[in-house]
This record gives C-alpha cells, structure tokens and sequence, in this order.
C-alpha cells in the first residue's frame, strides 16, 4: 500500500451536501436520484451538485456518501482481522466518530494494548465498476497510527492524528460485498507529532469516513485553494487554484469553470479555463477574478461565507464538481501594531 505522513493540514475542501441517494442510510437535501451505487448499510449521503439521472452508469458528477453507521470494533491487536472471512459477529458494533481509549498519559484509565480494530461491509453495484468510476475512502482524522485494508488487502496507512487522508480503492473493490478493516494504534510514538503538550491523545476514527466515486478527470483530495488577493469595503479580487487529476490512459482537453456564488446562491463572477492534461497528470488551474464590487466582508463579527462552486469539463461533458467556502477578507500582522483584518485592528488574547 501507500503511505500518507500526516503533515501539514490541507486546506480547501468539499462541503457534505446535497448529493444522490443511495440504498441505505439517510439521504440530504437537494441532488437527484440515482440507482445503484454504493451500500453501506446505513450512512448519510453528501456532496455532488449536477443533475444527472438514469443508472449509475450515466453519472458524470461526484457521487459522495458518509459511511459513519454500523461498524464493527474490537479493542484488541487481533491476528487477521483484515481478511474477508474473518469472524467479527461478537465485536462490538459502534458508529463514527468513535473513541476507543483514554489519553496514553493517564495511566489510570488507559489500558493495553493501545490499539484497535474497524471492520464494515459495503456493497458495490455492477453499474458502477462497468462506468469504469475512480473510487475512493476519505478519512477526515484517525488517531493516529491507521492501516486500511479493503478485502483483504493493505490499501495504504497514514501517521498523525490531526490531518485527513485518502486512498484510491478502484481496483480493491468488486461486485457486491466488499470488507473493509482499519488497525488503529493510539500508542505513543516517537516518529510522530506531537508528542506531548496538552492535547487529547486518545485512540479511534474520531472523524467522518466517506466514500467518494469520481470520473477518472477530477479535483484531487481537497483539490481547491481559494484567497483572497486584496478586499476592502468597495472592492475585492479573488484567486482560485483548482488541482484536476487525469487518471484516464488518454490525454484530456479539460475545461474548469469556477462560479462565486453569495449567501444566497447569487452568482457574483465566473471564471473559465482550459487545458489539455495527459494521462496519469495533475495539473493546477490558476484563475483570478475581476474586481467584486462592494463585497461582504468576512469578519469575526460578521462572518459572511461565499462559496465557490467548480465544475470540471472532458470537452463539452460535465465530469466533477467541487464546492468551497470562501470568505473575503486579508490578514496582515504588524511586529509593533499587532494584528490587522481588512485593514482593521483585531485585539487578539490568548495563551
């Protein structure tokens, strides 16, 4: 498998609504029906946005589902607990987020072995594998010491507690029930930050776990990195970096349409490129806005969110979409005056 060091957060990323039902679990607002897909026995539906309709097979946007409910546990360093057949009826069924242990350091209540395991069952469609998807699983947050395995299989693993991490399972997955199983190990370890300071170390999938079908043209894992250039009261300019990865055999003429959109879904400016990406590349879209007349600024007071909302083009075909949270405003610190947002002093206290 592949390993994923935690690091430095990524920045960027997808809010979890609208999106397509699946079968099972709970089905958020907005998005459109779509059959077949991913079961997984329980969970909440998310992300996506275009409209699309018939058999999974005539998808063309990101489908996204929260798989948090009816996973198995066992607070033991199991032998063989990845393996498809593994006999996991006695263990304890828990849902996401879920903590297994007390912090290390309070020896009083944690106990040993510092270490875990997760399995769950999901179910994939025909459809799905025939429409030749990418598919991927999200971790928000493991603590802290993660390897996942799906049918048997090492996937990849990831150090540090505090940062997401995902993993392409497109060719782990098959035709109907698939397993997957995650060995979590809370210990203490020297090679992985932090190692001390008041913090809760506390083994488990504390975070949302997602599963994530995409088109093999995409935004990568928290592809997006939205700022803003400069703002004031009149006037405001804005950057968006778009990350698409080419997992195709074939090079791609990709078109990236990024929209600002206002707290109410108003569309305030809209950028367009595009670019061929050969296969098995990533390449970064870099758009700037014009200027943004009279725009809501984003303060502590006033925290006025716009979103960017990026649709991804194979030619003339929508393939993926991508939304990001966007608030305007600029940060400045100042060694004898302090901290500055917009131009505006912000007293800051703390320890």
């Amino acid at each position: 498998g592949t390993t994923a060091t935690g690091g430095a957060p990524f920045t960027g990323g997808t809010t979890a609504t609208g999106g397509a039902p699946f079968t099972g679990g709970t089905t958020s607002t907005g998005g459109v029906a779509v059959a077949g897909g991913v079961t997984a026995m329980g969970g909440a539906t998310g992300a996506g946005g275009a409209s699309v309709g018939g058999a999974l097979g005539t998808v063309s946007a990101r489908l996204v589902k929260v798989i948090n409910k009816d996973w198995k546990f066992i607070k033991q360093d199991v032998s063989g607990a990845d393996a498809v057949t593994f006999a996991d009826t006695a263990w304890q069924a828990v849902q996401l987020p879920h903590s297994f242990e007390q912090p290390y350091w309070r020896t009083m209540f944690a106990t040993s072995p510092y270490a875990g395991w997760y399995r769950k069952h999901i179910t994939v469609d025909q459809s799905l594998i025939d429409a030749k998807k990418r598919i991927f699983i999200e971790f928000e947050a493991v603590f802290q010491y993660a390897k996942v395995y799906v049918n048997g299989v090492l996937v990849g693993e990831h150090k540090g507690g505090y940062t997401g991490f995902t993993f392409d399972i497109s060719a782990n997955v098959k035709v109907g029930d698939n397993v997957i199983a995650v060995r979590v190990d809370g210990s203490w370890n020297a090679q992985i930050a932090p190692r001390a300071g008041e913090r809760i170390f506390a083994g488990g999938i504390y975070r949302d776990v997602t599963i994530v079908v995409t088109d093999p043209l995409h935004v990568s894992f928290y592809g997006t990195f939205v700022s803003t250039k400069d703002a004031s009261s009149s006037s405001a300019t804005v950057e968006v970096q778009t990350e698409i990865q080419n997992d195709s055999t074939a090079a791609r003429t990709c078109h990236v349409t990024s929209t600002i959109l206002d707290a109410s879904g108003g569309v305030v400016a809209t950028l367009d490129s595009t670019k061929s990406i050969v296969a098995g590349a990533l390449s970064t879209f870099v758009q700037d806005s014009t200027a943004i007349t009279n725009p809501h600024l984003w303060s502590p007071t006033t925290p006025y969110l716009y979103s960017v909302y990026t649709q991804v083009y194979d030619g003339t075909t929508l393939v993926d979409d991508y939304t990001s949270p966007l608030g305007i405003r600029t940060v400045k610190w100042d060694k004898d005056n302090g901290f500055f947002m917009t131009g505006t002093h912000v007293w800051l206290q703390g320890a």
